[in-house]
């Protein structure tokens, strides 16, 4: 028999009062993570609009831990709360499962049938990648290539929080993550194949791969973190910052002890994390950061531009300022994905290129991370706006314009092979302008005087030809015809006579006309 919502919302405020008393276990968060998802309740709650929460769409997923947090928020710090709150609900959509808008990825679903798979084997490869993009390509489930040197494995298809922009589905039973990853056996299938493969990099995501147990965990990276071929090993997660508690003792050996079996042959191995807005930055998640980088494990992270969440200077700014302050590499800032459903929290390139700019002007470099667009055919970098970069042509200089405004001139080094490409281009320019000019016939369009005996002019009046100048009279239409080329029906056209050479051309409508000759 089905709970009432008076009861469930009485279980989650029992829950919500012994989050403190489980602070430190991160598997009782876990457990309790369906009941704190429930749409119903959190609508009562006040976290989520009513009109979402009656709304077909993904499966919600927030932890106890996370919950709070977003109450606690909404008491405090009400801007902080509604970016949290556009990052883990989803608005209402005719389309509730999150798919690319514009492609489907046939390499990472395996799909084997349909008419729209066989549609694409038939298209040239050009035109596969113009229209649906490649995605990555895989023959091993669990496993996708996208880069010649990186391998990505799918550990999992769980999340602490199921977040609304997520491009791989987490929280969608037929989402990306549920489909291509698979039990313990499949992962550890993957980490096999790509030691087999030799792949330098090698990325675990999920889901979030710190939602296995640490037993599982040892199982997929102590492989890796011993194969001679992996040079650097990545461990993508949002556990950091939805639950810090999971990086207790136990969570920071192992990584430190992976990270030393890398170290001492020369590799190494980077927790990336994936933090949005500074009030993910709590007391505990600062303590989690200081730990790790105490530990001798390497921080990274990657932000996403969400508009009403980060879409502004200021606050990117305080945001990779702290990270930088606490030790943390901001490496990357992404475009958003076009996800259905997902329209209200995308930001144009224009706008994402002009925070690129205000970023490099305000902060040091170490705080300001690389823009990409994330693309079915890779990670495309992005430049700030205003920067623009002119050579001069046959010079070694650039004019150069800043993100503020301003222009200068810039010295290059002398580089022979840009001066030969621009001498090349310019004689090729040369030569086809003179082939056009001698190609281009001359013709005489003002008729010659006077008057002649055989051609009756009265039918012309004030043209004035010299008979004996004129051997030929004939019109555009048959010249074209006798060379034996194609006439259209511009040359049926009135037009006035003229004299061309030792021709007279008439119009066509004067062919025939017995008034024009004798």
């Amino acid at each position: 028999m089905k709970a009432s919502l008076e009861e469930k919302l009485k279980k989650v405020h029992q829950i919500l009062e012994d989050v403190k008393k489980h602070r430190y276990e991160w598997e009782w968060h876990m457990h309790h993570k369906a009941m704190c998802s429930d749409s119903g309740v959190l609508a009562a709650l006040g976290v989520l609009p009513k009109k979402w929460a009656t709304t077909s769409q993904r499966q919600i997923g927030l932890t106890p831990y996370t919950l709070k947090l977003l109450l606690d928020l909404k008491s405090k710090d009400y801007k902080a709360f509604r970016a949290q709150q556009l990052q883990t609900f989803f608005a209402p959509t005719e389309k509730p499962i999150q798919k690319w808008s514009w492609a489907r990825k046939p390499a990472l679903r395996q799909e084997k049938s349909g008419f729209w798979h066989w549609f694409r084997k038939l298209l040239p490869q050009f035109l596969q990648i113009f229209f649906f993009g490649r995605g990555a390509e895989t023959t091993t489930s669990a496993l996708e290539n996208m880069y010649e040197c990186t391998d990505v494995i799918i550990a999992t298809a769980a999340c602490a929080r199921n977040c609304s922009f997520c491009f791989r589905g987490v929280g969608d039973p037929e989402g990306e993550a549920a489909v291509i990853t698979g039990d313990m056996k499949t992962v550890l299938g993957a980490v096999q194949k790509a030691i087999e493969r030799k792949t330098p990099h090698v990325l675990i995501t999920g889901g979030d791969p710190l939602t296995r147990t640490n037993e599982q965990l040892e199982m997929i990276l102590r492989p890796l973190a011993e194969s001679p071929s992996v040079e650097v090993l990545r461990i993508g997660t949002r556990m950091v910052i939805d639950l810090p508690m999971r990086f207790d003792g136990t969570t920071l050996m192992l990584l430190m002890s992976l990270g030393t079996t890398m170290h001492k042959r020369g590799a190494n191995l980077r927790l990336m994390v994936h933090i949005n807005h500074l009030s993910e930055l709590t007391p505990e998640v600062m303590q989690v950061l200081n730990d790790l980088r105490h530990m001798g494990i390497q921080v990274w992270s990657q932000t996403v531009v969400l508009k009403g969440v980060n879409d502004n200077i200021e606050g990117l700014r305080t945001l990779f300022l702290m990270l930088d302050r606490l030790g943390v590499i901001v490496y990357k800032l992404y475009h958003t994905m076009p996800v259905e459903g997902t329209d209200h929290l995308r930001v144009p390139i224009r706008r994402f290129r002009k925070l690129l700019a205000g970023l490099h002007q305000w902060i040091p470099s170490t705080a300001v991370p690389h823009g990409h667009v994330v693309t079915l055919n890779g990670k495309q970098p992005i430049s700030p706006a205003g920067r623009w970069s002119i050579p001069i042509p046959f010079t070694s200089h650039w004019l150069m314009r800043n993100w503020l405004g301003h222009w200068y001139l810039f010295k290059d080094a002398w580089d022979p092979v840009r001066l030969a490409r621009e001498a090349a281009i310019l004689i090729s320019m040369m030569a086809l302008v003179v082939t056009i000019g001698v190609e281009a016939p001359e013709y005489e369009i003002n008729p010659r005087p006077p008057a002649g005996e055989k051609i009756n002019t009265s039918i012309m009046p004030g043209v004035k030809i010299d008979p004996s100048k004129i051997k030929k009279v004939t019109t555009f239409f048959d010249e074209l015809r006798d060379q034996g080329e194609y006439a259209d029906s511009m040359f049926r056209y009135y037009h006035a006579p003229f004299v061309a050479g030792d021709t007279l051309y008439i119009p066509i409508q004067m062919k025939d006309s017995a008034a024009f000759r004798h």
